[in-house]
Formats: C-alpha cells, sequence, structure tokens
C-alpha cells in the first residue's frame, strides 16, 4: 500500500491518453437526452455505449430524488428511443436499457463525488499508480477535477477522476431504507 501522512496526500500522475470515438459518441448521445430526461423530472446519472460484436448495449441510468420506478424506466426509454431514432447517433443495431443507478452505483461524473462524501468508494484506475489500479476507501472530498480517497484512518490518496476507468459507490443503507418506505 502507498504511504502518506493526512497532511500530504499523495497524487496519482499518469499520461492522458485520447478517450477516442466511443467517448464522444457517449457525449454527443448524452447531450442528445439530458435535455428531454430533465424535462421529465429525471436526472442523468450517466450512460454506457457497450460493443457487444455486431450490437451495441446503450445503457442509461436515471435518478430522482423519491426513486426510480419499472414505469419511470419504461417512459424515459420511450422518450428517448423517440430522440434517438430521429437523431441516429448510433451507427449500428443497438439495444436500449433504462435502469436506476442502484445501491452500487457509478460515478459518471466529477460532480457526484461531492454528492457521495463520507460514501465508501471503489476507483479502478486505467494505469496502475505505485503498482495498484484498484483502490477501496472513503470519499473524503475533492480538488479540481480529482477525488481524495482515505484508504485507512490516516493515508488519503489524490486520482484525477480523468484517468479512473470505474468508480462506484454503495447507497447508504438508511438512504436505501428511506426509498423503500416511500
Amino acid at each position: 500500500m502507498p504511504q502518506a501522512t493526512k497532511s500530504k496526500p499523495k497524487w496519482a500522475l499518469v499520461p492522458i491518453f485520447f478517450m477516442g470515438c466511443k467517448a464522444m459518441r457517449e457525449h454527443d448521445i448524452e447531450a442528445l437526452i439530458e435535455p428531454a430526461i430533465g424535462v421529465m423530472g429525471f436526472e442523468l446519472w450517466g450512460l454506457e455505449l457497450v460493443r457487444r460484436g455486431r450490437q451495441s448495449l446503450l445503457r442509461i441510468f436515471i435518478e430522482a430524488e423519491s426513486g426510480i420506478t419499472v414505469d419511470d424506466c419504461a417512459a424515459v426509454s420511450r422518450q428517448v428511443s423517440g430522440i434517438l431514432d430521429v437523431e441516429n447517433p448510433i451507427n449500428e443495431e443497438y439495444t436500449l436499457e433504462v435502469s436506476s443507478p442502484g445501491i452500487d452505483r457509478r460515478l459518471f461524473k466529477q460532480a457526484q463525488v461531492d454528492r457521495c462524501l463520507g460514501q465508501n468508494a471503489t476507483v479502478q484506475l486505467r494505469q496502475p499508480f505505485e503498482g495498484q489500479k484498484r483502490f477501496k476507501g472513503t470519499i473524503v472530498g475533492s480538488e479540481a477535477s480529482d477525488i481524495v480517497l482515505r484508504l485507512n484512518d490516516e493515508e488519503e490518496i489524490v486520482l484525477p477522476f480523468q484517468l479512473i476507468e470505474r468508480a462506484s459507490v454503495q447507497m447508504p443503507e438508511r438512504a436505501v431504507r428511506q426509498r423503500e418506505s416511500e
């Protein structure tokens, strides 16, 4: 494990590479559908475009303060499907899935980090930092475009958000219970 003190977190410094066509396409799709999802009263939590042979999977995650129902997902799916049929940003056949981010929610945007302060997180980097690609800890903050994780009682590490392949947090149990009771 990397060694650091509370007062001086370590920085993961890795070269930045061009993110490629897939990321550009995800960004374009997000720009197309986010306004419509917002008008419906939901937040676009994130999306994934996964290539599966000749067909792709477009997975959209939506969120709302009161939680997400199956009917919400169906309504958003119909709306988004109409937009994608007209704009045609995906050139190959694809399947559209709409769901909530779930209990183990992936973080897609830097702004989501601040909403998850104090929550346990798992972070997977694209490249190793001090021999490690995977970190588990508590999100204690963000600095500019970085996530600050507390790995144990005395050790913190700063990871640049753009170098993270995947980060997820587990929704606190009290929030899950509150949504179930509503």
